[in-house]
C-alpha cells in the first residue's frame, strides 16, 4: 500500500511507531508525531485522545494483524508439517514488514514490562481466540499422532519465534559481525526463511525415518 493510499489513521499510526522506535513512548511527543504523519495536532487528537492510547493501539494493531495471519493457518485443512512451514513464512515476512516493530518492543520490555504485559493481556482478551494455545494444540496433535519428536510445545514455539525474530532484533549488530551489509535483503530475507524450516525438519519436529 502507498501512502498515498493510507487512511489518515493509518498514517497516524505509521507516524507514531517511528517515533516511539526511536524516542520510546516516554520520549515521544504528539506534536512530532503530528508532524511526520502530516496532520494537524487536533486531527491526531480526534483519533486517539492521549498518548497512552496510541502507544496501546500501534502494538495492538500490529499484533492482531500478526495474530489474523498465523489464526488463518492454523485453522487451515493443511497438513501440520505444511502449517508449520507456513507460520514461520507468516512471521519472517511479517517482521520483514514491519522491520521497526522488534526494535519497539525490545525497547519497552526493557524499560517497562508491565506495561507491555498488560497490553498483550488486553489484545488477548480483544482477540476472543487463544491463538497460541491453537498452536500448542497443532503440536500436541502432531506429537500424538507421532509426526513431530516428543518437544516441549511452549518450548518449541519459543524457539520457533525467536528464530524468526532475531535478525530483526539484532540486525545492526549481525550485518557488522557476520559481513552481510551489502547482501540482497529480500535474497538474505527468503534463505533467512529455508534456513529456519531446515533447522526445524531436520532438528526438532520431524520424527527419524526408520
Amino acid at each position: 500500500m502507498t501512502e498515498a493510499q493510507l487512511s489518515t489513521r493509518d498514517k497516524i499510526l505509521h507516524a507514531a511507531l517511528d517515533v516511539f522506535v526511536s524516542k520510546g513512548k516516554d520520549g515521544a511527543r504528539m506534536q512530532e508525531i503530528a508532524d511526520l504523519a502530516g496532520v494537524n495536532k487536533a486531527m491526531l487528537f480526534y483519533y486517539f485522545t492521549n498518548k497512552d492510547l496510541l502507544y496501546a493501539e500501534v502494538f495492538r494493531s500490529n499484533i492482531m494483524e500478526m495474530i489474523a495471519n498465523i489464526k488463518t493457518i492454523i485453522i487451515s485443512a493443511d497438513e501440520p508439517d505444511k502449517k508449520i512451514e507456513q507460520i514461520v513464512n507468516a512471521y519472517v515476512s511479517f517482521f520483514a514488514d514491519h522491520p521497526d516493530l522488534p526494535r519497539l518492543i525490545l525497547r519497552e520490555v526493557a524499560n517497562d514490562p508491565e506495561s507491555v504485559k498488560a497490553i498483550i493481556r488486553e489484545i488477548k482478551d480483544y482477540a476472543k481466540e487463544d491463538i497460541p494455545m491453537k498452536f500448542i494444540g497443532l503440536l500436541h496433535e502432531s506429537i500424538s499422532e507421532q509426526n513431530f519428536y516428543h518437544v516441549d510445545p511452549k518450548q518449541t514455539i519459543i524457539s520457533i519465534v525467536g528464530m524468526c525474530i532475531i535478525y530483526f532484533i539484532g540486525k545492526p549488530i549481525i550485518e557488522v559481525l557476520l559481513d552481510i551489509e551489502d547482501v540482497d535483503p529480500q535474497e538474505f530475507i527468503e534463505q533467512r526463511k529455508q534456513n529456519i524450516l531446515f533447522l526445524l525438519k531436520n532438528g526438532l519436529l520431524y520424527k527419524e525415518e526408520k
